[in-house]
């Protein structure tokens, strides 16, 4: 049977079997094959049951070689062979040359589990290849869904985890991934890929308040942020909110911190922010010059709970003066830097020792240097005017002086926060590819997707390979959510490796 009004084909399988029985006014378990066109009349979508599940299957017809039938009176009669054309090259047993197994009767074990076609919307990917399995075939095994239902389709575990891995981890958009899709063959809407994003982060989200509340548990933490603007309806241009980084990195002194990231979206950037985000923290925090920290610090000293020591990043100093050179070409600009040049040398020379090492090495070396530095500016500051860009660079250097030298007396603190800088470079490229976020939503699965994919790269992991084993077991259950450390990058073994075991 066929129906003769285009049909939206967004409305996935369910909406599919609703529409036999209201449109074409048949019972969708009878056993007949029941066709839809979409708008554009190439393509069609097969529905029918075979006593032990509903099989949706998907066609295009190439371009001249069927001429559907008028309709007459709302119906469309259709001779036994154009029928057969329309079904032609519809192989259920077959897919390409491979033998598949017939569908059992066994019934589904709970409401995550769906017995599907996977075809154009409901496909597969390999974590280790690039093609797209088209599957056109009644499946045989139970493929667990990220939801009873997702805007478009469903889609497994591992398609979810490569779309969201070609986002966060090498920054492809969701309508340049639709194109590829469409390169194969396969048209999806922008929305149904954003959905199953969506859905991902749903499922992680939990797995990510793990990740950040190990972050802010260490002793150590370096911390940034960055613009990531979104969609504000009725206005002109977009409101501008913020992304935050927490970082924890020890390798510099081969100290027993895990390697992790964590962003936090937020849409203010204030004081409250911070202090909201970091209240339990106590211990050593490294960032750049911004005020919202030294608020939360001192708000901190006089509570005098959770003590918090800034550090600050010398790379932040260094790079105004550098600024200076580049606008004004001012030699005392560059003795600045050249100055701390010798400092970097001496890093560079002393990364991977322990923190005594490092300590008394600055003691011996470092310090005597930012001695005579701090001489050199102020008596700089006296001979220039106080309005030129030295002056500001040299008044900036002196106020955080605290902050810059606290390197010297304790070897585990990094000269810069260069390490939390670093991981911004990645929420840049996907924000220059993306532009912005859609809602405050949006922009918390921003947040959830990308901590957790770089945190499994900073692990050296392959972030697809880790991401769709992780979704598996979290979706199918066999992950508790008191089990959730064992997922996280630092503690993660692969399912085969860890069978064998």
């Amino acid at each position: 049977m066929v129906a003769t009004q285009p049909v939206d084909f967004r409305c996935g399988m369910n909406g599919l079997v609703a529409l036999v029985a209201s449109a074409l006014a048949a019972d969708p378990y009878c056993g007949e094959v029941f066709v839809f066109r979409a708008k554009r009349l190439v393509r069609l979508r097969y529905v029918y049951w075979d006593g032990s599940g509903m099989i949706l299957a998907t066609k295009w017809l190439e371009a001249g070689k069927f001429v559907w039938p008028p309709i007459t009176n709302g119906k469309m009669t259709m001779s036994a062979e154009q029928f057969a054309l329309l079904i032609a090259g519809l192989d259920w047993t077959r897919i390409g040359s491979q033998q598949v197994k017939r569908p059992t009767k066994a019934a589904l074990y709970n409401c995550n589990c769906l017995k599907i076609l996977e075809d154009t919307v409901v496909s597969s990917m390999s974590p280790s290849q690039d093609q797209l399995l088209q599957n056109i075939e009644h499946l045989s095994r139970t493929v667990r869904a990220l939801g009873a239902e997702n805007d478009g389709g469903m889609a497994t575990t591992v398609l979810a985890a490569h779309v969201v891995t070609s986002k966060f981890a090498w920054y492809l958009p969701i309508y340049r991934q639709t194109q590829i899709f469409a390169g194969h063959g396969i048209v999806l809407d922008r929305g149904t890929l954003g959905g199953w994003v969506e859905r991902v982060a749903w499922w992680l989200e939990s797995l990510y308040d793990r990740l950040l509340a190990i972050i802010r548990s260490q002793t150590r933490v370096f911390a940034d942020d960055t613009r990531l603007p979104r969609l504000d309806p009725g206005r002109k241009r977009n409101k501008v909110c913020q992304l935050w980084a927490q970082a924890v990195d020890d390798r510099p002194w081969n100290g027993p911190a895990l390697l992790a990231v964590g962003y936090i979206f937020s849409e203010s950037r204030s004081a409250r922010e911070a202090e909201r985000q970091l209240a339990s923290f106590d211990g050593v925090l490294q960032v750049d010059g911004y005020a919202a920290y030294k608020t939360l610090a001192k708000r901190r000293g006089k509570s005098n709970a959770h003590p918090l020591r800034l550090a600050f990043c010398l790379a932040h100093a260094r790079r105004k003066f550098v600024d200076v050179v580049k606008l004004t070409g001012s030699s005392e600009a560059l003795e600045i830097v050249s100055i701390l040049v010798e400092v970097y040398l001496i890093e560079q020379q002393i990364r991977g020792q322990s923190a005594e090492v490092r300590r008394q090495t600055r003691q011996l070396k470092s310090l005597p240097i930012m001695k005579s530095l701090k001489a050199r500016l102020l008596d700089l500051k006296g001979d220039i005017s106080t309005q030129s860009a030295l002056a500001k660079a040299i008044n900036y250097t002196l106020t955080h002086w605290t902050g810059l030298t606290a390197f010297l007396d304790d070897g585990a603190i990094e000269v810069d926060s260069n390490i939390v800088e670093r991981s911004m470079k990645s929420v840049a490229l996907t924000r220059k590819n993306s532009m912005f976020v859609g809602n405050a939503r949006g922009g918390e699965t921003f947040a959830i997707l990308a901590s957790l994919i770089n945190s499994a790269k900073l692990n050296g992991l392959d972030p697809q390979s880790w991401l769709a084993d992780v979704l598996e077991r979290v979706v199918s259950g066999q992950t508790t959510i008191n089990q959730l450390d064992t997922l996280l990058p630092w503690n993660w073994s692969p399912e085969r490796t860890r069978q064998a075991a």
